[in-house]
């Protein structure tokens, strides 16, 4: 993956994020440091927490 595909995922992501927010449904949009598998069971539990 290059940097390009990571901020072009990111911004396709604040984009639907925004549109979301704008049709007043709840959004939890979050950047945490490292990558997709720092902390992940940490991550995971707070995801969970976050849809119960």
């Amino acid at each position: 993956m290059t940097l390009w595909n990571t901020v072009k995922g990111e911004d396709n992501t604040r984009e639907l994020s925004a549109y979301f927010k704008d049709l007043r449904t709840e959004v939890i949009f979050e950047l945490n440091p490292g990558n997709h598998f720092t902390d992940t069971i940490f991550r995971s539990a707070k995801g969970i927490k976050a849809i119960l």
